[in-house]
């Protein structure tokens, strides 16, 4: 197995050539400068040498001038392998002093290990004589080695001047990006002192340190007592190793200011940003008392509504019993006079007496649609599971009942089950189903559809029929109390239905809308947005 020799002060090079060789079948001795090399190769001469340029103690040059002065080493071939001096000069030098072959780094893998197996091959079969010419007298190779070096230098004085450049440029824009943050920015080392800091940080501090002329060496803590109470870390001689994650809001009386404090770790030190928020907090005091004012405004609201509905139940009591009782005596009175007295009483007389008992009658319709307005405001909903269509089967049955010679197609819906107030349910129904088999009446044939369809995913009910209509220009008047859109004489009614039905609709989340045409019929739509939960509130 062949034995080589390689030398270099790199332990990561080392170890990447002692690798690949290794792997290769070679044997591998190593060396980390030129004059230890010597004394290994004194002591067991290796095969091939392979060594770097730059070097401590020894050199690689020297180490090559040394070896070739070594009758017992110079027929060794020696390989120079380097990064650091790869000009067309310093190949010439190496091969000048003695060796066979001068490769550069980085190189690929294979191509190293086949440049050394042949020169192992050609040193084996005799191919491979030693330096014909002497090795360059000392006054001349060191003139050689000190313009090596010097080409060395310029080479790395050139990359300094460059990377200079570069870094200066780089400062440069960091600078102008930190002078361009609205933010105010300070740099401090690990002894909390500044280093840097920009025109606002600088404006900052020049109004709470007015006669500090260079702020720069200023302590954290000298410069932001406010903060010592809020950052115990601060009372620690360096920065800890660590810090508050979540920024720190604090207030600077110097400035009659709020701040947001962001700190970050840099080397042994910190990056501090400081960014106002004194517009943000007086916004969030502003929307504090806003918000308390409006509790304020809605217990005040609440206190007029819980007595609306006190004086609304007192006329509730007022309107079922002390308009009532008048009312019954008019039609009562009046009942009297037909029955007793009609032969005696003129035709005019009659009709006057008639016409006081229909409108008695209608006042009463009045009293009770008024009424039922009251209680749908009032009173917990009972929140339920309720078919629709069940409820609207038994409606239009009644309805059937009492004018069983009507011919009107009825179309339900089966299984239309919803979460709500069956009792309130069936009042709204009812007003919906009884109005379309009213406005139907006047038409030889009708047809009444209760049904359920999908809009933006959501569910939505109607009830349908193909009578009177309306003008939809009025269709905003329709849900207001005693709003008709059609007279008395053409079709009875309170002007309530519809109002409470919108009562009804309201309580359950939901709401309602209609679509109607002159003699073409009308629909209404209505949804209901109720939950278990949320029907308790």
């Amino acid at each position: 197995m062949k034995r080589i020799l390689i030398v270099d002060d790199n332990e990561q090079n080392l170890y990447l050539l002692r690798t690949l060789l290794g792997g290769n079948g070679y044997e591998v001795v190593a060396a980390s400068n030129g004059a230890e090399a010597l004394d290994i190769a004194h002591t067991t001469p290796p095969d091939l040498i392979v060594s770097d340029v730059l070097m401590p103690v020894m050199d690689g040059f020297t180490l090559c001038r040394r070896w070739m002065a070594d009758e017992g080493l110079r027929r060794i071939p020696f390989v120079f392998h380097t990064a650091t001096y790869t000009d067309p000069k310093d190949e010439r030098l190496a091969l000048g002093l003695g060796a066979v072959r001068f490769i550069a780094k980085p190189g690929e893998p294979e191509a190293v290990v086949e440049a050394l197996r042949v020169v192992l091959e050609h040193a084996a079969a005799g191919r491979l004589a030693p330096p014909s010419t002497p090795a360059p007298e000392e006054t001349v190779y060191l003139k050689q080695y000190n313009e090596a070096l010097v080409r060395k230098l310029e080479a790395k004085m050139l990359q300094l001047e460059e990377a200079n450049r570069a870094l200066a440029e780089s400062n440069r824009v960091r600078l102008n990006l930190l002078e361009s943050i609205s933010d105010a920015f300070l740099a401090v080392d690990r002894h909390w002192r500044l280093t840097f800091l920009n025109k606002r940080a600088e404006q900052l501090l020049r109004r709470a340190l007015p006669g500090q002329h260079d702020l720069v060496g200023t302590s954290l803590q000298q410069a932001f007592p406010e903060l010592i109470p809020a950052i115990p870390e601060l009372a620690e001689p360096t920065v800890p190793a660590q810090l508050p994650r979540a920024p720190l809001e604090t207030f600077f009386a110097p400035t009659d200011g709020w701040f947001e404090i962001h700190a970050y770790r840099a080397g042994d030190g910190l990056s501090v940003f400081f960014h106002e928020i004194t517009e943000r907090k007086n916004e969030a005091q502003a929307l504090r008392r806003l918000n308390d004012e409006l509790e304020e405004r809605v217990a005040q609201r609440t206190e007029q509504l819980e007595l609306a509905n006190k004086e609304l139940v007192a006329f509730s009591y007022t309107v079922s019993h002390d308009l009532r009782a008048p009312l019954r005596a008019v039609s009562g009175l009046s009942a009297i006079l037909l029955d007793e007295y009609a032969p005696m009483l003129a035709t005019e007389a009659d009709n006057l007496l008639r016409r006081i008992q229909s409108n008695t009658t209608h006042m009463e319709e009045l009293i009770d649609a008024l009424l039922w307005l009251s209680r749908v405001t009032r009173g917990e909903l009972n929140v339920q599971q309720v078919d629709l269509g069940v409820l609207a089967g038994s409606i239009i049955e009644k309805l059937h009942k009492a004018q069983p010679e009507r011919l009107v197609e009825i179309v339900i819906a089966p299984q239309v089950v919803v979460e709500g107030d069956a009792h309130l349910l069936r009042v709204a129904l009812d007003n919906l189903l009884s109005n379309a088999w009213k406005f139907t009446a006047k038409h030889s044939s009708a047809r009444i559809e209760f049904g359920m369809t999908r809009c933006d995913g959501q569910s939505v009910y109607f009830v349908r029929d193909d009578g009177a209509g309306f003008d939809p220009a009025c269709s905003d008047r329709l849900f207001m109390a005693f709003e008709r859109l059609h007279s008395f004489e053409d079709f009875e009614g309170t002007g309530i239905g519809l109002a409470t039905v919108r009562r009804v609709i309201d309580r359950h989340g939901g709401r309602i809308w209609s679509e109607s045409a002159v003699e073409r019929g009308s629909t209404f739509f209505f949804t209901l947005g109720v939950s278990p939960a949320e029907a308790q509130h």
